[in-house]
């Protein structure tokens, strides 16, 4: 937008110098600022193009960050009941080893 705006103010100056000159030099200023017009009008077609593809990329991985930060959570819930788990069954793993321990001692009196 900033490159049209001083496009086009360059355009209006060049034009007004040119219109105190001669018929030919205006004639080919004319074409020179028509030929930078549509320069212009064309770069801001490709930026404005670009633009939409980067607005839809953007989205895009915004939508993939959503559901990886859901993912991440998901897996941290899982990873604690996992370890609740664990540790209950590390606990439950001593109680029976002290358990066996004291019958073996029951038994072969060691």
């Amino acid at each position: 937008m900033k490159r049209l705006f001083s496009a086009a103010a360059v355009l209006v100056f060049s034009a007004a110098a040119a219109a105190n000159g001669n018929p030919a030099a205006n004639q080919a200023e004319l074409a020179n600022a028509q030929m930078r017009y549509q320069a212009l009008v064309k770069a801001q077609t490709t930026d404005q193009a670009e633009l939409v593809k980067l607005r839809s990329r953007l989205y895009a991985a915004e939508q993939r960050l959503i559901q990886a930060n859901l993912e991440v959570n998901r897996l941290r819930a899982e990873l604690l009941l996992l370890q609740d788990i664990h540790q209950k069954n590390t606990g439950e793993l001593k109680n029976a080893g002290d358990r066996l321990d004291k019958a073996w001692r029951a038994v072969y009196g060691r």
